[in-house]
């Protein structure tokens, strides 16, 4: 028996484990061969892979999107104060366009979380891959990238787990604005054999390209963020110290940069970063939606 040291390839930190040195050998060389392909392959649908693998996979792959996208752009040498507030104005924007969707989608009598659940997940799975998406996206009609897909799966795996899950899809449809959420929360129950309609479909369909598009511009953001360094963005507007930022104060920040929101549109920008749901920014949410960790 060997002690091994393997750092993960997600997060970066090491741990110790006891195995055989024949186990270890083979399990350095299928890591290997995995990641391998991994980016020799301009797909994601290869096959059914675990949990923890699948987390590794998509780790690897958000890493690789983003390079590929960050170079293609032009570097621009711009002062860092403005780049800040321009990219969290840009994102702004994108929130608001996808919140008037969803809100758009909830007065639809025929969507429920359920129902659009149904639909994505075989009628029935527990949870469903990045793969499991990509096919059902394309036998609805939809004509999409891999690599858009698998960003808005990233989106909203919340867990990072490699797989979505009813909640997940429910953080998607849901509008941030507290009432017409509500009218979707009242709809669960009614009717729920009906099926969803064309002019529906429709709409939903153009909130997923939407969003694709969204997470696309989003990639760009956070290269810019990364550039800047995360702890210099967050702390030009967390002028208390406080390591947190609420509505209010990212509203103040973005008007010290010259882009002025209502409140409403702040707590909209708050809701892109908050995955805890608390109402703010932590540094933590801040820095785990920067690095995807």
């Amino acid at each position: 028996m060997y002690l091994t040291i393997t750092k993960s390839f997600q997060s970066g930190t090491f741990r110790a484990s006891s195995i055989s040195r024949k186990s270890t050998l083979k399990t350095d060389r299928d890591f290997s061969t995995k990641k391998s392909k991994l980016f020799r392959s301009p797909t994601l649908t290869q096959s059914v892979i675990s949990s923890k693998s699948s987390k590794s996979k998509l780790s690897v792959k958000r890493d690789s999107i983003r390079t590929s996208r960050t170079l293609t752009s032009t570097k621009k040498t711009i002062p860092k104060r403005h780049t800040v507030h321009t990219v969290l104005a840009q994102q702004l924007e994108a929130e608001k366009e996808l919140e008037e969707l969803r809100k758009n989608l909830s007065l639809y009598k025929d969507l429920t979380v359920d129902k659009l659940w149904d639909v994505i997940s075989f009628n029935g799975k527990q949870h469903i891959t990045v793969d499991d998406l990509i096919k059902e996206l394309r036998e609805l009609g939809m004509a999409v990238e891999e690599e858009l897909v698998f960003l808005l799966f990233s989106r909203f795996d919340a867990d990072m787990d490699g797989q979505w899950t009813k909640e997940d899809v429910e953080r998607m449809l849901f509008p941030v604005d507290e009432d017409y959420k509500q009218i979707i929360v009242k709809k669960l129950s009614k009717n729920p054999e009906a099926k969803i309609r064309k002019n529906t479909l429709k709409l939903l369909k153009r909130l997923l390209r939407t969003y694709m598009r969204a997470e696309e511009e989003n990639e760009k953001a956070k290269a810019s963020i990364e550039e800047i360094g995360e702890r210099e963005a967050f702390d030009e507007f967390d002028l208390k110290g406080r390591n947190f930022l609420t509505a209010e104060e990212v509203r103040e920040g973005l008007s010290g940069g010259g882009v002025e929101v209502s409140k409403k549109d702040a707590e909209l920008l708050v809701s892109r970063y908050d995955r805890d749901k608390d109402g703010k920014i932590t540094f933590a949410d801040f820095i785990r939606e920067i690095k995807c960790v």
